[in-house]
């Protein structure tokens, strides 16, 4: 008996270790499969983030190639406008120097004689009995230039008058103001 029962002993201790080593062995398997599944979760969870992190790379990557196409035509019409204004301010400020160079030289020709001359035009010198003659200081008004001119009868004078009749300023555009106030 005393053997059957070290016999059923050592049964019982083979089988539970068999069961434990079973269990363990399970144990193992269950933890090997999760290790897997977490695994995997890490490696997809970490692939959809690469994924996502690349995807909004792409999109501010995009974002900022359209940003950038947008700012080089707007620089690109902002340029031509600039152009356009140049050009059309050359253009006028070619023509203001044009009129301006002109009128500098119709008022830097226009001498007293010339004054004279339109001045003698509308009055004539009634057989030399007018007179002409001018303040020798030009009269100059922004781009106008212009000479006093003084009529005189010579029959006033001779009978010892001044002889004054009036006083003309005729300008370098032909206007003839008569008896402006003399300074």
């Amino acid at each position: 008996m005393k053997k059957k029962s070290i016999i059923a002993i050592m049964m019982l201790i083979t089988l539970s270790t068999a069961m434990f080593v079973g269990c363990n062995n399970n144990k193992n398997e269950n933890q090997n499969e999760k290790a897997k599944v977490e695994a995997s979760i890490n490696n997809n969870d970490t692939n959809n983030l690469k994924n996502d992190y690349q995807n909004r790379k792409d999109e501010k990557e995009i974002a900022n190639n359209i940003n950038e196409q947008k700012n080089k035509k707007e620089e690109k019409n902002n340029s031509k406008d600039l152009n356009k204004n140049t050009i059309k301010n050359k253009n006028t400020n070619q023509n203001k120097s044009t009129n301006e160079n002109k009128k500098q030289n119709e008022s830097s020709n226009f001498t007293p004689q010339k004054a004279i001359e339109i001045a003698k035009q509308k009055y004539g010198t009634q057989k030399g009995n007018i007179l002409y003659s001018y303040k020798e200081e030009p009269y100059i008004s922004g781009d106008k230039k212009g000479y006093y001119i003084k009529l005189s009868s010579k029959t006033m004078i001779e009978q010892g008058g001044t002889g004054t009749l009036t006083w003309l300023l005729v300008t370098n555009d032909g206007k003839i103001i008569e008896d402006p106030r003399m300074n």
